[in-house]
């Protein structure tokens, strides 16, 4: 939506300096879009150093950082959880590969989407959707000086938010039975601020909250052996 942003999508044999050095990657991107695609190949370094800079968007000095897009295989093979193509990686190599993206790596995402493999094809109303996000930023740039509602500063949240009592019983319920941090919580809380955004309601509703929660990260902590890629959930959702 903003076309004078840069867009960086840095190789996955990256090393950590290359990716988050002084010069790296995720610099280059300023206040725009770092993709990186294939992160299960990344190594496990690189992936790791990355969690220091991708919070800095929430420190008390509002670090101009990117919008951090990751995307991957749910295995090395690609086919696990795929209704009709059976996976060939085994569970050793499938726990090796999905064991790298760790919880604190995860709970650096404010929100995790699974693609699945359907063949049937959507229309989608790009008119509509157009309107709609633009819509919802005049709200968000209203709000605040900082960039979206993924900038809030941790100390304007809950007085810029407008979440009702009853969608904050959600989310602190969700909350305390999943056993994550406060960055999660918080993290749900400005997710569910732009969910009511696209709908154009002033204030959170429990919708709101409940949809927050169903697109957390944390829906990938692999704590069940089919996790979020197969016919079962894990059990942390």
């Amino acid at each position: 939506m903003e076309p004078n942003l840069p867009f960086v999508e840095p190789s996955s044999t990256l090393s950590p300096v290359q990716l988050v050095g002084a010069n790296g990657a995720f610099w280059a991107a300023g206040t725009g879009v770092l993709f990186m695609d294939e992160l299960g190949e990344m190594s496990l370094r690189t992936l790791e150093v990355l969690r220091k800079p991708m919070e800095a968007q929430w420190s008390r000095d509002a670090a101009q950082v990117p919008q951090t897009i990751g995307a991957t295989n749910p295995c090395p093979c690609g086919y696990h959880g795929h209704q009709s193509i059976e996976c060939t990686c085994g569970s050793a190599r499938l726990s090796r590969y999905q064991e790298r993206f760790s919880g604190p790596f995860l709970d650096r995402f404010q929100m995790g989407l699974v693609l699945g493999r359907e063949a049937d094809s959507v229309a989608v109303p790009w008119d509509e959707m157009v309107f709609k996000l633009r819509m919802a930023q005049e709200r968000q740039r209203a709000r605040g000086p900082w960039l979206g509602n993924s900038g809030i500063p941790l100390e304007s949240l809950i007085q810029c938010a407008e979440i009702t009592r009853e969608a904050m019983e959600v989310l602190n319920g969700w909350h305390k039975k999943s056993g994550l941090g406060l960055r999660a919580l918080h993290h749900a809380m400005r997710l569910a601020r732009t969910a009511a955004d696209w709908g154009q309601r002033a204030k959170v509703s429990e919708q709101d909250a409940w949809l927050s929660i169903s697109l957390h990260a944390s829906q990938f902590r692999f704590t069940s052996k089919s996790g979020p890629w197969g016919l079962a959930r894990s059990s942390s959702t």
